[in-house]
């Protein structure tokens, strides 16, 4: 759904949906704990990245990450990366219950042979990154990419069927 400027009250519209071919409709899901009205003005920072692992949509802000099942229709706290912290321990308080720690990287994620975590991290150089998930957690790291040119903008197109494409801007 549409996103909302930092700090604004109007939370209507905002959201996920679900989308049925058949029928040719979208419906709405349950609001994600980090949009709920009570944490909406404390941390809404707007979306920052996901990835879709298994039945699970997972979806991170700067400062929290949550997950729907989509087998048990509701949203749950996203630990993928509550054992591989990359910033400081410090940074993530949990305060907002159903929720787990931010993930690193920006925008969409592939999911690669059901357990590499394929995504870009503009921080790091270079900016592809690869993680090793093991029971729906990030357990191992390596940068993808070597040698690829300074200030070069990167993005991932997952085209199905395992195969994805690096897309380089320069």
């Amino acid at each position: 759904g549409p996103l909302p400027s930092y700090g604004s009250p109007d939370i209507i519209g905002i959201g996920f949906e679900v989308y049925y071919p058949s029928e040719d409709r979208w419906a709405d899901l349950p609001i994600p704990p980090f949009l709920e009205k009570s944490s909406y003005f404390e941390m809404f920072r707007g979306f920052f990245s996901y990835v879709v692992i298994g039945s699970r949509l997972c979806v991170s802000t700067g400062e929290y990450a949550c997950a729907f099942d989509t087998v048990q229709w509701e949203w749950e706290a996203c630990e993928l990366f509550s054992d591989f912290s990359i910033q400081p321990a410090e940074h993530f308080v949990r305060h907002l219950d159903g929720c787990g720690p931010p993930f690193p990287f920006e925008k969409k994620a592939i999911l690669y042979k059901d357990n590499i975590l394929l995504c870009t991290m503009p921080a790091f150089y270079p900016p592809v990154c690869a993680f090793q998930i093991c029971d729906e957690k990030a357990v191992k790291m390596s940068l993808l990419l070597d040698g690829m040119p300074c200030g070069v903008a990167v993005d991932l197109v997952d085209l199905g069927n395992d195969y994805f494409a690096v897309m380089l801007f320069e």
